[in-house]
């Protein structure tokens, strides 16, 4: 064969042998997406077979259960190290096409990714944040426990659909009596409202607190630059610098504080950063005027 046709074929060939290999291998990963998907769409949480040591079939029946429980589109799948976390996500929204939070731990690490509609951006980020140095079946409980406070939205019907081992006890009611069937669809339908209201209330209130602390916290900067303390300016001491030192350190605190809150009672530790901020600030506000410093603490 002429040496100048030789090059082209050998190109053509490897082009054909590597789309031979890659093509088997993304039908199989999307195969697999597809297969973790119908599962979820049946039940929560999807345990792979390669993870089974290390989340037992009794962990994941429990979480499943606080999850249906609490009635919203949480998912959670629990699978070998492979393929990039943030496609992973996407596929799997996009093949169960049902808008929820979705928590896929991945190997060693945990990922999340959420509707807007269902859970903030943030508020998922600060989840899998705060449950990060946690173990498996702790890491997984504490996630869905957090995320269950705020997200919104329901459960997916297709739950419901999927036949369990203890969960079956309509069907007895549905041989004896339809009418009774349709008792406890309404009296279901009539506490799913409530608690839809009632979480919505706490959404409002925790909305309104996150505010007010807001406000706490832009009025504390305010008056800490406002203060225009220098450490080297004349008649600086250590003590002065110190009580300067205090406020800034609570002024940090606090915006951590604030950025990290879940639920309302989160709201007392920004409170009392802020208290001692305030209480640092007006003693070095004495100290700099020459008068006796304050004994209580003065809210912020």
């Amino acid at each position: 064969m002429a040496p100048r046709l030789l090059a082209p074929l050998l190109t053509l060939l490897l082009a054909v042998g590597s789309f031979l290999v890659a093509a088997p291998a993304a039908v199989a990963a999307d195969a697999g997406v597809r297969s973790v998907a119908r599962a979820l769409r049946a039940d929560p949480v999807y345990v792979d077979p390669a993870m089974r040591a290390e989340f037992s079939k009794a962990g994941e029946r429990a979480l499943e259960r606080r999850i249906e429980d609490g009635d919203r589109a949480v998912f959670v799948a629990v699978l070998p190290s492979g393929s990039g976390a943030g496609r992973l996500l996407d596929e799997l929204r996009q093949s169960t096409g049902i808008a929820g939070v979705y928590a896929v731990r991945l190997g060693d690490t945990l990922h999340a990714r959420a509707d807007d509609a269902v859970l903030p951006a943030a508020t998922v980020r600060r989840a899998v944040s705060a449950v990060r140095a946690q173990t498996l079946p702790r890491q997984l409980d504490a996630f869905v426990r957090l995320t269950l406070r705020s997200a919104r939205g329901s459960a997916p019907a297709s739950w419901g659909l999927a036949a369990g081992d203890d969960e079956g006890p309509l069907v007895p009611a549905l041989l004896v009596s339809g009418a009774f069937v349709l008792l406890l669809a309404g009296t279901w339908a009539v506490l799913r409202r409530r608690r839809g209201r009632r979480e919505r209330a706490r959404a409002d209130v925790l909305d309104k607190l996150r505010a007010a602390a807001e406000e706490d916290l832009a009025a504390f900067t305010e008056q800490l630059e406002g203060l225009d303390f220098h450490p080297a300016e004349p008649g600086a001491d250590d003590t002065r610098r110190a009580d300067h030192e205090r406020a800034l350190d609570a002024l940090d605190q606090a915006r951590s504080l604030l950025a990290a809150v879940l639920v309302p009672a989160d709201l007392r530790a920004v409170t009392r950063a802020l208290e001692e901020g305030g209480h640092s600030l007006a003693t070095l506000r004495a100290r700099r005027a020459g008068v006796p410093v304050p004994d209580r603490r003065p809210p912020c």
